[in-house]
């Protein structure tokens, strides 16, 4: 039997960690749901320990500790989406999982994504930084200008992601930078069909061509470089 540590990704809850019981071992980094209440939510694994090791610790705990329920999909987070969200809680003065909460997408959704990624290559690109721009522009400007960016950076074999705050600004962003690279633009948001959502997020994460990917805020972990 295992007890886990980990950290709520939901509204409501001013815990940082819960605890739960689990006789499968899962690992660190993997997404799972949990029982809070009346309701069950996912949480991210952050430590596994031996109930034996554990035992002089759970006698002084002043609650129950209760099951965890299921595995939704594995290390679901690359080490630089963390560090960023990291970063944004501190900045913002949120609780971790609420930081998740606002960047992950539904929890219907997300067994369907496959998160797979080459760790060392994650690291690598992240210590090469990256460009940052503020653009204040009419939007046939801005659109031209997402292009020039998708143009330079296939140049040099790098993907780039566009984050939209909605599902109708990402369509309509979509519709028009992908003019000319349609095999290499993809839209992932919320509203999409469980189906066309897992075939859309496994070809942009697997395409040996840079993407460009047009998402909502809750797809904007994808780890593409």
């Amino acid at each position: 039997m295992w007890l886990l540590s980990v950290t709520p990704i939901s509204r409501g809850i001013n815990k940082e960690r819960l605890y739960y019981f689990s006789s499968e071992q899962f690992k660190e980094g993997d997404l799972i749901e949990v029982p809070v209440r009346s309701r069950q939510i996912i949480a991210k694994v952050e430590e596994i320990r031996s109930v034996a090791d554990a035992k002089s610790e759970l006698k002084l705990l002043p609650f129950a500790i209760r099951k965890a329920s299921l595995l939704k999909t594995a290390r679901f987070f690359s080490d630089a989406f963390m560090s960023a969200a990291e970063n944004s809680a501190a900045y913002f003065g949120c609780a971790m999982g609420l930081t998740l909460h606002s960047l992950l997408p539904p929890k219907r959704l997300l067994s369907a994504l496959n998160f797979d990624y080459d760790a060392k290559k994650d690291r690598e690109k992240t210590l090469n930084g990256h460009a940052a721009y503020v653009l204040q522009c009419a939007d046939e400007d801005r659109m031209g200008t997402y292009r020039r960016m998708a143009r330079e950076e296939f140049a040099g074999k790098r993907s780039i992601i566009i984050v939209l705050p909605t599902i109708a600004e990402a369509i309509k962003t979509h519709k028009e930078v992908q003019k000319g690279v349609e095999k290499y633009a993809y839209l992932l948001h919320q509203r999409l069909a469980k189906p066309a959502l897992a075939r859309d997020w496994q070809a942009a994460l697997t395409s040996e061509h840079p993407v460009i990917a047009v998402t909502t805020p809750q797809f904007m972990g994808l780890p593409r470089t």
